[in-house]
């Protein structure tokens, strides 16, 4: 995240600062064997070429950086625990992790944070239709009356949705959220599923699809504009 590759993000997100990173190494495979043959010359073009490319980047880091402010961001990542051979109690465990986790830091870290952030499938089980779930991360934002953005995977009435939940800590309710637009074929939903699924047994290991949210949202937390995007959407 600190090459100066990483200023390409913005006019081609991974797919070109991939490209960019291959395009070094091709230049350096040359570089070092003219090195070896001793044709130096021809390997100082290589190395000017490297160093001019790199030069780039990092001016481009320079030429339009603004900054408007802050936020500062109580980051948990809960792990995934291996106990219990039933599926929805390992969901309760990854919740229970979550928790546990925000409680170690925040009672014990004076810092101010602006909002907690879980990351995606950090709620694995529906916040709305299991009341067990919901209560305890209701009983998190108002105990420590911050801001969650959590992941969550919510049934609706015509598939799964992979979410980004935004809960307000005045009533520990949602007031926003977002629903994963772009989805992972063969991870998330299986492509002509009636056609294929005859064929392929493994299919049966996604039993039903996600369906693609409709919009993108951003979300506002401390007036500071959030974009959630989740995992595969950032390619």
């Amino acid at each position: 995240a600190d090459a100066p590759w990483a200023n390409l993000m913005p006019y081609g997100s991974s797919p070109l600062v991939t490209a960019s990173v291959l395009l070094i190494a091709a230049l350096m495979i040359p570089s070092l064997g003219f090195l070896l043959q001793k044709a130096f010359s021809a390997s100082l073009v290589f190395v000017i070429s490297i160093a001019a490319f790199n030069l780039f980047l990092i001016d481009l880091d320079q030429s339009d950086k603004k900054e408007s402010g802050k936020i500062d961001l109580a980051i948990i990542q809960g792990s995934v625990p291996r106990s219990g051979l039933l599926f929805n109690e390992q969901k309760m465990e990854v919740l229970k992790y979550h928790i546990k986790e925000t409680d170690n830091l925040l009672e014990s870290n004076e810092k101010n944070y602006d909002a907690i952030l879980w990351p995606e499938n950090s709620i694995d089980v529906d916040p709305f239709r299991n009341k067990e779930a919901g209560i305890l991360i209701e009983d998190l934002v108002e105990k420590f009356e911050k801001p969650l953005i959590s992941g969550a995977v919510v049934q609706k009435a015509n598939g799964l949705s992979n979410s980004v939940l935004l809960w307000e800590p005045k009533d520990a309710k949602v007031i926003d959220s977002y629903d994963k637009n772009r989805l992972v074929p063969f991870g998330e939903y299986i492509p002509f599923r009636s056609l294929i699924g005859n064929y392929v047994n493994r299919f049966d290991l996604i039993p039903q699809d996600f369906i693609p949210g409709t919009r993108s949202n951003n979300l506002r937390v401390n007036n500071t504009l959030i974009s959630p995007i989740i995992c595969f959407e950032v390619a």
